[in-house]
């Protein structure tokens, strides 16, 4: 089934007034009002994302049409709408239609390609082109997870160690092009979940956009405003791109304490970076070391008569497991969805 929900088109006015050209099958207010908002950057001219309510939003790069067709038109971006989180897929896809409509200033023409992709995932282009597929592009395809580590080195396990506790992580760049391809790298991290509802691709320091983020227990959300560094209840690390700094806020200390196991870990991460491996043997190097830390974990479990797995917390202390690896131990398994009980009943 397809994920793409709607596509649009945003004219600017040789005034530089945003005119909503075409939809379909069609935007809320609320939807376009939040891409107006988000769109008017300076000077942003490239390709970007962002999220309304759980539906993604693929702005494709400003396009120039042809000037006799489009007269009183400054320039355009088509904008796509989907359930998933696949920018490198809906930035191709995006870049296609908005040729498409370049050249034709026709949304019929547009709308007869979306809906091809929609039904059998195939745009089929004309003249020179080929068939494009786009049902089945992988999800993270153009991550860059080497250079992430390398740029860190050692403190990569941080962010490791974040996300496969399910910790709070903002991360900060004060350039949002740069922030965007940052962060569709982080979910490469722990592949074996989906972040397609906890990654918030930007968010502004406002009360409002503090207010989306205060009550969630896990997130990975971008900022390009540097205030946000002053705001360490918000978030169990600062990831702070252009300093190569990550920062574990004090109240989180304890739960990020390193482990034998995340020495190890940090270790064959930088190693994974240093090596000759593709970017995808990485990703899959390192799912493959994530589960042997999750099915480790498991071993320590037991299986109650309803089927449910439980980690007990006496049976660690009978094992004389020390502390921080305990604490470690139980953030996994509940992250993990796994019920942690003091002892059995």
């Amino acid at each position: 089934m397809s994920h793409l929900l709607a596509c649009s088109i945003l004219e600017r006015s040789k005034f530089g007034e945003p005119i909503w050209t075409w939809a379909y099958p069609s935007l809320t207010e609320s939807q376009k009002s939040y891409v107006i908002k988000k769109t008017p950057i300076e000077d942003q001219k490239t390709f970007f994302y962002g999220k309304v309510k759980n539906i993604w939003f693929y702005v494709s790069d400003l396009m120039e049409g042809n000037p006799e067709k489009f007269p009183d038109v400054q320039n355009f971006s088509v904008i796509l709408w989907a359930r998933d989180f696949n920018p490198d897929k809906y930035q191709k896809l995006g870049h296609v239609l908005s040729q498409v409509y370049g050249k034709t200033a026709d949304p019929t023409q547009v709308l007869q390609h979306f809906i091809s992709v929609m039904t059998i995932g195939i745009c089929n282009i004309d003249g020179n082109g080929t068939p494009m597929e786009f049902g089945m592009v992988g999800k993270y395809k153009k991550t860059d997870l080497k250079e992430l580590i390398k740029h860190f080195g050692l403190e990569a396990i941080v962010i490791y160690s974040a996300m496969l506790l399910k910790k709070r992580v903002i991360v900060y760049h004060h350039g949002l092009i740069q922030l965007l391809e940052s962060l569709k790298t982080f979910p490469s991290f722990i592949p074996h979940r989906k972040f397609d509802e906890t990654l918030f691709p930007w968010f502004e320091v406002t009360d409002e956009g503090i207010a989306a983020l205060r009550n969630r227990k896990f997130f990975v959300a971008g900022c390009y405003d540097n205030s946000i560094l002053s705001h360490p209840e918000l978030t169990d690390i600062f990831v702070n791109i252009p300093a190569k700094e990550i920062t574990i806020t004090p109240q989180s200390k304890d739960g990020l304490a390193m482990t034998k196991i995340q020495k190890d870990v940090a270790l064959f991460l930088v190693q994974l970076s240093e090596s000759e491996s593709s970017e995808e043997d990485v990703i899959k190097k390192i799912g493959e070391k994530t589960h042997e830390i999750i099915d480790n974990m498991k071993s320590m479990t037991s299986t109650r008569d309803d089927g449910r797995e439980v980690l007990y917390i006496s049976r660690l202390k009978e094992n004389d497991v020390n502390p921080a690896m305990m604490t470690f131990l139980i953030q996994l398994a509940t992250a993990e969805n796994i019920l942690v009980l003091e002892t059995e009943a």
